[in-house]
Parts: C-alpha cells; structure tokens; sequence
C-alpha cells in the first residue's frame, strides 16, 4: 500500500463526498505536507509493504511445494496452453469403448 493511500484512508472515512472528490482533495493537502508530517505515513506504508512481501514470498514458496510435491516442473504450474497440447486418451468414441471392455 504506497504512503499516499495510507493518509487518504484514514481522512476517508471521516469525509462524505464522493472517493474522486476526496482523491483530489488529499492529494492537494499531502502535497502541501513536510517530510516530518509525512513520516507517520511512511512507517504504516513501510510495515504493510513489509508484511505483503512477506506473505508473497510464503505463498510462493508454498506453490513451489506443492508443484514440487505433484511433479510439475521447474516450481511453476501447468498452464491452460500446456494441458491444452496434451495427447487425448483416445482419439476416437470406438477407442474408448474397446477400452472399457
């Protein structure tokens, strides 16, 4: 979450007027701010930047075991184009039926 929608969320739910309106606004008055009013904003930012990329690289690393554990190749899934190139288990209704017998 970038520093600016950390401040504009916290003024949001104070104000009622439309979310462009109140874009507009915020984004003048944050302009308008010193490196010192900032700074409270900037450390929220900082730790929800800290904690998603966190998460991600857990995430990630959970999708590597579990393509790891079904044998898929090189830590990322199948696509829909790979399964979409496979070779059919039978290539006609006749096949399919000999099978079944």
């Amino acid at each position: 979450m970038s520093i600016l929608f950390v401040y504009q969320n916290q003024g949001r739910a104070r104000a009622n007027k439309p979310v462009l309106d109140i874009g507009k606004l915020v984004g003048t008055i944050w302009m308008g701010m010193t490196s010192a009013e900032r700074m409270p904003y900037q450390v929220q930012a900082a730790r929800a930047k800290a904690i998603h990329d966190r998460k991600l690289a857990d995430s990630k690393e959970e999708r590597a075991q579990l393509n790891e554990f079904l044998g898929v190749g090189h830590g990322q899934a199948e696509s829909d184009e790979d399964k979409e190139h496979e070779t059919p288990p039978f290539t006609s209704e006749e096949e399919q039926d000999g099978a079944s017998q």
